[in-house]
């Protein structure tokens, strides 16, 4: 790359070469898979069918992206150099032509699967940087601009020549953004729109790209048209020139340091009197004509603001992409390393794999069952993203609202659970940032706010679905469960579907359960609620008093989602149609052949450790539910009888998480040894010449 922007230091550290130890593993790894049941082929079957699409495409994201030198983590950088470091890795993925933001027209999950690889690299700033680029600037102008932006951008979009950034975010209007401040005045006179942010609640937050590199910002700003408010519409606003200079009336300030990610350069934007041409609203759905005539083919400000920010719905899924990876990333290295590590044996002397050790095994490996669980479901949730808009299928879009607003937080949650779990249990080295255990999920939690506010929506959007008839859901589990132990080998399939029906029917009792506590709220005529008008009620019943049982309904929506679509690759033998989708999210051309009996056992475990840990969480709620006796409610043995059970293919199973060998950087997953033979600095690459 031509890294000669770059400060002479940073080119030095960049060009330093990876040490040998982080290139391979300790033999202790390959001596704990020993025993495991599954082969090479079995580990390739797996890694497809989690991998799920665009298969080309991912192997050259590793070939060509991923392995490439500027994707090598180096710790001790400047901020600047942090920034600048992002910014190449950004151009390196642009310039292997693997991705375009024209992929939402005719391959969305690609652009998905480009989310997923980029989040294997050690710094999350890129992939960040990246769904900016493609998904909230380049997808928006795609799907909102007029013709004329639709034809000359996507291309400058692709290779980064022009870099894009999102203005939607107001420091005083996170979750009411159709509320905002910032405004958009059409000038009869002068035939442009003038961009203003009258007050510190207006400054655009949190603008990823806005710091550093962004030459253009889709601004979402109110309309005024001869004093009239037509609601928010979207702008493409310069906001620098082709020398990176602010533009005049374009204020930009640097966020500065964050937790975590700071090769992404966040800013805050306001504008003063930035006037910019007719052309440059987003007309896909509105119009504003010459002399002021404005014209929707959507009525009413709340259904244009929806569309406008349509984006944010592949945005969710964008962000589960790269936290689904970031499990998998420490998953994987955090198993590896308890593969290598010795510690206290029977003998008295450190020559046991911490691996083998009951505490590990019931802290780590159930993350691991969940993975998968949120894996297959991120799947299917990315199908039928594909499938609406493909297809065209209108009918479909609440329920993949419905789809997208579980997937995110739940992924992100998971993600988070792991980085702190698994960092507990390798002990002191999990503290080292070369091992990896960095605040990034914290970043797909908060994204849009606190993801329990996204829950909230979900579970109205979901509630509306099952009114309507449009989406069903059950009461019934059938027979009262009397135990839930570990099933013999091959009995796992039929314990997987009791453990489904106990899902789906508390989904179904706990949205029964809210809809008559609102209900209720809604014709009570008792204080308070009899001081209160219908909105009032409503507003009080969902945000003051029924916000647990609000939740608890959108992780029952979760887990019993996810419980059915690791159980359809259980069931199918990972054979289904649907596991093996074309670009459309439909079944694809070529069918897989089943996994062997072997890969199924093992899956079955996997499927069965999360149905028990979804049981154990909400343990007295179904046990006060009559679903399940106290006795059958107290899973911990079979925890442990699973975990066990998976001991010996753990390994394995990790290893078909299907991430870049060759861009695998964490230290404790390689040779760790010979790692601390040499003064490291922390670094993977070599520093003796630094």
């Amino acid at each position: 790359f031509d890294l000669s922007a770059m400060a002479e230091t940073l080119r030095a550290k960049l060009s330093a070469p990876l040490l040998e130890a982080v290139r391979r593993q300790l033999p202790e790894v390959d001596r704990a898979n020993e025993r495991s049941a599954l082969s090479p082929d079995d580990v390739a079957s797996i890694a497809r069918i989690l991998a799920h699409d665009n298969h080309a495409g991912r192997k050259k994201f590793d070939s060509e992206v991923l392995t490439k030198p500027i994707f090598r983590p180096y710790f001790d950088l400047t901020l600047d150099e942090q920034r600048e470091k992002s910014l190449q890795m950004l151009l390196a993925a642009c310039e292997a032509g693997v991705v375009s933001v024209r992929d939402f027209e005719r391959n969305p999950m690609n652009i998905f699967m480009a989310h997923e690889k980029l989040a294997e690299a050690f710094d999350g700033s890129v992939a960040t940087k990246f769904t900016v680029q493609f998904n909230l600037f380049g997808g928006t102008v795609l799907r909102l601009g007029s013709e004329e932006h639709r034809r000359e951008l996507p291309d400058k979009i692709d290779s980064a020549q022009v870099v894009g950034c999102f203005g939607l975010s107001e420091l005083g209007y996170g979750n009411n953004a159709v509320e905002m401040e910032t405004t958009a005045t059409y000038d009869v006179e002068t035939k442009e729109f003038i961009i203003n942010t009258p007050s510190v609640l207006a400054w655009k937050y949190w603008i990823t790209n806005g710091a550093c590199h962004a030459h253009r910002c889709v601004v979402f700003a109110q309309l005024y048209i001869k004093g009239k408010n037509l609601g928010v519409h979207g702008f493409l606003v310069p906001i620098r020139d082709e020398e990176l200079r602010p533009l005049p009336g374009c204020h930009i300030q640097d966020m500065g340091i964050k937790i975590t990610m700071n090769g992404i350069d966040n800013a805050k934007l306001a504008f003063e009197n930035v006037r910019i041409p007719r052309s440059a609203l987003l007309s896909r759905w509105s119009k504003v004509e010459e002399d002021g005539t404005y014209i929707s083919d959507v009525e009413g400000r709340r259904n244009r603001f929806i569309t406008l920010a349509d984006q944010l719905l592949s945005g969710r899924l964008c962000i589960s992409s790269m936290m689904v990876t970031s499990s998998k990333v420490l998953l994987y290295a955090t198993v590896l390393y308890g593969a290598s590590r010795m510690g206290l044996g029977a003998s008295g002397k450190s020559d046991t794999p911490i691996l083998d050790y009951q505490l590990y095994q019931i802290r780590v490996f159930p993350l691991v069952a969940r993975f998968f669980a949120v894996a297959f479901f991120h799947n299917y949730c990315k199908r039928r993203y594909a499938t609406r808009y493909l297809e065209n299928r209108d009918a479909d879009h609440p329920e993949v609202v419905v789809l997208c607003s579980a997937v995110k937080p739940m992924a992100a949650w998971l993600a988070d659970t792991v980085t702190n779990t698994c960092r507990e249990v390798v002990g002191g080295v999990g503290f080292l940032q070369a091992n990896g255990f960095t605040m990034g999920a914290h970043a797909g939690i908060t994204a849009e706010g606190d993801a329990r506010v996204l829950c909230m929506k979900l579970v109205k959007e979901l509630m509306a679905l099952v009114q309507s008839k449009t989406v069903s859901v059950t009461t019934s589990a059938g027979d009262l469960v009397t135990s839930l132990q570990t099933p013999a080998v091959g009995d796992l399939e039929p314990y997987c579907a009791t453990l489904a029906r106990l899902l789906d029917a508390r989904l179904g009792l706990k949205i029964g359960d809210l809809a008559g506590k609102i209900e209720g709220a809604l014709v009570s005529n008792e204080a308070p609620w009899s001081q209160m008008d219908m909105r009032e009620r409503f507003f009080a019943a969902n945000m003051n008093k029924f916000s647990s049982e609000i939740q608890a309904v959108a992780v029952a929506f979760q887990e019993s989602q996810a419980m059915a679509q690791l159980l359809q690759v259980v069931s199918s033998k990972g054979a289904s149609p649907d596991l093996s989708p074309g670009a459309n999210g439909l079944p694809g051309p070529v069918r897989l052949p089943p996994l062997s009996a072997a890969s199924a056992e093992v899956l079955g475990v996997i499927c069965a450790l999360f149905g028990v840990g979804c049981i154990q969480r909400d343990a007295l709620w179904f046990v006060r539910a009559k679903l399940v006796t106290p006795e059958a409610a107290d899973v911990q043995c079979a925890v442990n009888d699973m975990c066990e059970r998976l001991r010996p293919d753990i390994v394995s199973v990790v290893r078909s998480f299907g991430l870049c060998e060759e861009a695998h950087y964490c230290v404790m997953a390689r040779d760790w040894r010979s790692y601390n033979e040499v003064d490291n600095r922390g670094e993977c690459v070599s520093v003796s010449k630094m």
